[in-house]
């Protein structure tokens, strides 16, 4: 027990030390301290196999909050085979639980493109970002469509591109479909990256992800728009699928 005490005083002191320097080179603390500083967060690999497990055979809106964020844990550094040892874990838990995907599916379908009925941007209507839509949010869509059928079809990858290439050699989805999905994220992030960086060297301000589509191009606008609308066709799959909801 001395040992185990001493080991996880050591990496608490670790991840305390890594994340503080991580945010002074500019990437900040998380604001739902979901970090190795955080002891909650520092656990061996048994406690890990815990949390997963119960995450999926609970399934309440905080499992699936924390299911969202750490079933896409991927190897930095170290030991690899505990990253290989923790996903066959992971993959075996969830095999035959249907009920997990449905309520990770239902979770997913409550972020919404930013698009009104009439076809318009749903933006901000009060506040610092007044007139502009989070495009991280935007985004959220197709990573948590290429999450659900990875994790459905034991695909290992965790980069939301890698998961939907899987997802096409795999049969999955179709080449279309791929495409369509391929080159929305791939616009959506580069249309965030660019306002990462005029928030940077224009606003003079931290970098955000809001967006004011009036400051956008026409042609943007217009490929916004129906890539919006190829989203909500994605989400209906998904629905369909996993929940039976036409």
């Amino acid at each position: 027990m001395k040992a185990a005490e001493a080991v996880g005083r050591y990496f608490r002191k670790f991840g305390d030390i890594a994340c503080t320097l991580l945010n002074q080179a500019g990437y900040d603390f998380c604001t739902g301290d979901v970090m190795a500083k955080n002891p909650q967060w520092c656990q061996p690999l048994t406690q890990w196999k815990t949390y997963f497990s119960d995450w999926i055979h609970a399934a309440e809106a905080e499992d699936l909050l924390q299911a969202s964020i750490f079933f896409d844990f991927r190897h930095g550094y170290g030991e690899e085979s505990l990253i290989a040892e923790l996903r066959q874990h992971l993959f075996a838990s969830l095999d035959g639980w249907s009920g997990f995907f449905r309520h990770m599916t239902e979770n997913a379908l409550n972020f919404k493109p930013p698009l009104g009925f009439f076809r318009n941007f749903v933006v901000e209507s009060k506040g610092r970002h007044r007139n502009a839509f989070d495009i991280k949010s935007a985004m959220t869509p197709i990573v948590d469509f290429a999450r659900v059928y990875a994790l459905k079809n034991g695909i290992e990858e965790t980069n939301t591109l890698e998961r939907l290439d899987q997802l096409r050699i795999k049969k999955i989805i179709s080449l279309q479909e791929y495409e369509e999905l391929e080159k929305a994220y791939s616009f959506l992030m580069q249309l965030r990256f660019v306002r990462q960086i005029t928030a940077v060297m224009d606003d003079n301000i931290k970098p955000d992800n809001y967006i004011n589509p009036k400051k956008l191009t026409h042609i943007e606008q217009t490929m916004l728009k129906e890539i919006f609308k190829r989203v909500e066709k994605f989400q209906a799959k998904m629905n369909f699928e996993y929940i039976g909801i036409a």
